[in-house]
C-alpha cells in the first residue's frame, strides 16, 4: 500500500510537470496574448495553429512551448485530490473540503475551457494504473460532490463542520462551470 501512494505521488509530480510544459488554452490576461499572438505573426501571413488572421475565429490553443497557469494549476489540484481525499472513509465528505474549496478558488478565478480541462484530467489519469485510476474517479467525483454540497444553501455549515476557513465564500455559479467537465472525464462521458 505504502509503495502504491509512492507512485502516486511520483506520478502526479510527473504530471504536473508535463501539463506545466505542454500547451492548453486557459485563463490569464487575453489582451496580452492576443498582443503576444499578433506580435508573433508576421504581417500578411496566417498563423494557422492559432486561426490568426480569419475573421470571426478564435485561438483553440496557444503556440507550442507556452504554459497555462490555470492547467498547471489544475494539475496540481489533481495530484493534491489523489494523496489528500480518501473516498470512502468515515467522514470522506468533510474531509474532502479542503480539497473542494481550492478546486472553488481555482474555478472562480479563470475559464480554461472544457478540452483544456479534461485533457488535464485524461492525461493525469494516463499516468495511473488501472486500480489507481479507479480509485482517482472516486476522489475527484466525491471532491465535485463537495464542491456543489459547498455552492448550495448550507456551503456555510459544511465549511464550518469541516473547521475550514473559506475567505471567497460564498461561491456563484461561475465557480462551478468547470465541474461538469472535470466530471465528464473522469466518467468517460
Amino acid at each position: 500500500m505504502r509503495k502504491n501512494t509512492q507512485i502516486k505521488k511520483l506520478a502526479a509530480v510527473m504530471l504536473a510537470a508535463s501539463v506545466a510544459a505542454g500547451s492548453f488554452t486557459g485563463c490569464g490576461d487575453s489582451q496580452a496574448k492576443k498582443d503576444t499572438q499578433a506580435a508573433d505573426v508576421q504581417p500578411g501571413t496566417e498563423d494557422a495553429a492559432n486561426n490568426q488572421g480569419t475573421p470571426g475565429t478564435e485561438a483553440s490553443t496557444e503556440p507550442e512551448g507556452r504554459t497555462d497557469t490555470a492547467i498547471t494549476e489544475l494539475a496540481e489540484l489533481l495530484a493534491q485530490i489523489a494523496s489528500t481525499v480518501e473516498e470512502g472513509s468515515a467522514g470522506a465528505s468533510l474531509k474532502a473540503v479542503p480539497a473542494a474549496l481550492s478546486l472553488l478558488d481555482w474555478g472562480s478565478g479563470c475559464e480554461p475551457g472544457e478540452a483544456a480541462v479534461q485533457d488535464c484530467v485524461k492525461q493525469y489519469l494516463a499516468g495511473l494504473d488501472e486500480g489507481a485510476q479507479e480509485e482517482f474517479r472516486m476522489q475527484l467525483t466525491l471532491v465535485c460532490s463537495v464542491c456543489r454540497e459547498i455552492a448550495g444553501e448550507n456551503g456555510s455549515a459544511l465549511i464550518e463542520d469541516a473547521g475550514c476557513e473559506a475567505p471567497n465564500y460564498p461561491y456563484d455559479a461561475s465557480s462551478l462551470t468547470e465541474l461538469d467537465a472535470l466530471e465528464a472525464a473522469v466518467t468517460g462521458s
